[in-house]
């Protein structure tokens, strides 16, 4: 019952304070499109590419070699297969290009061979670059005997078999992204919300009263946790549909798996919020935690920029942060169809997160009372 009366008081206050309802529902639809225009054209990318080939010792599988190891932001792996479904798996690269064997000889014989590219699927504007890569490579390899030739514009007259490992083709940017997005979005506002509820009840004095009734600091903390998840069901379910409906996102699978960890991450962004509401004197102070707490989350736990792309030192501190995992869990459900069992890594990290600012909040209110 104590549970019941935090959770009631909570929401009342919330719908009679008509600005925080337009927070909480209006503030994610207009800065969700505001990124939904900026990143729905492709951009330029960090790229790991297997090339898989069993005529390695051919000259002219080294001149394509080559070319492609001298492209910028391009990390080229050589394996031997058997396939380059089976490299892209072993070696979670990013797109892989399959040459059966032969696939040289003919093309010296002037022949028009088919070779294999195949795209990882969850990144943007990887078929285009590797297509042309590919195209320049494999140009080079026919040219590479044939001195007169070195540095014309012909057509390497082989034929690329495109397919992708994760269903993903067509997708843009911003399909790729938004998941991520949209669970940072509801975290921040769960975090900041409850950071300034709980430190306007302290300074107020209506937590020290709520205290001294028999109300428990636990009692307190879950009150707070389910009626965080009553707003952060109906608000995520509220920003879903609309990036769906209006925004027209796509993913592999439905959309609405992402409540699960979209969940779990309003909640870690709500103990949060009490635990670092004891650190803050004032309003003013709550923002001031927006670039200790959000902003490198936000920058390094690959919502943005791919973490494999980010120097050493940031991609230890990417994994010290609950947001990495929040976004791996959406990457895996959504773009790669992945299940629980795959990602129960992931899930079980994220909820050490959350067991974890939830006993520091609960030791917040303890010595509140």
């Amino acid at each position: 019952m104590n549970v019941l009366f935090v959770m009631k008081k909570i929401l009342r206050q919330f719908m009679r304070d008509r600005r925080t309802m337009v927070l909480i529902f209006l503030i994610p639809l207009i800065i969700m499109s505001i990124f939904f225009f900026m990143l729905k054209d492709e951009m330029s990318l960090r790229i790991t590419l297997v090339v898989v080939s069993p005529d390695r010792e051919a000259s002219m599988y080294a001149a394509l070699i080559e070319t492609l190891k001298s492209a910028e932001n391009l990390t080229v792996i050589e394996d031997s297969g058997p396939s380059a479904a089976q490299a892209i798996a072993g070696t979670n690269a990013d797109a892989a290009l399959g040459f059966p064997a032969g696939f040289f000889s003919h093309l010296s014989a002037n022949e028009a061979p088919h070779y294999e590219l195949r795209i990882e699927g969850t990144k943007g504007g990887i078929e285009a670059a590797i297509g042309k890569l590919a195209e320049a490579a494999i140009l080079r390899a026919r040219l590479q005997s044939i001195p007169l030739f070195r540095g014309r514009a012909f057509s390497s007259g082989a034929v690329a078999d495109i397919s992708y490992h994760y269903n993903t083709r067509g997708f843009r940017t911003i399909d790729l992204m938004a998941p991520g997005f949209i669970a940072f979005f509801l975290y921040f506002i769960s975090f900041l919300l409850t950071c300034v509820a709980f430190l306007r009840e302290r300074s107020s004095g209506t937590l020290e009263r709520i205290l001294v009734s028999p109300l428990s600091s636990v009692s307190l903390v879950l009150g707070y946790l389910l009626a965080f998840f009553v707003l952060g069901s109906a608000q995520g379910a509220f920003l879903l549909l609309f990036s769906t409906w209006v925004l027209g996102i796509k993913t592999v699978v439905g959309i609405f798996w992402a409540l699960i960890p979209i969940l779990v991450t309003v909640l870690l962004g709500v103990t949060m919020g009490i635990f670092f509401s004891e650190l803050a004197k004032n309003e003013f102070q709550v923002i001031q935690f927006i670039p200790l707490v959000i902003i490198p989350q936000t920058l390094l736990s690959g919502i943005i920029f791919e973490i494999d792309a980010l120097p050493a030192a940031f991609r230890w501190i990417a994994r010290g942060m609950p947001l990495t995992y929040t976004n791996n869990i959406l990457t895996g459900m959504l773009l790669r169809g992945q299940g629980v069992p795959e990602l129960a890594t992931e899930f079980l990290i994220l909820g050490a997160f959350l067991v974890l600012f939830a006993v520091l909040s609960f030791l917040v209110a303890r010595r509140v009372r």
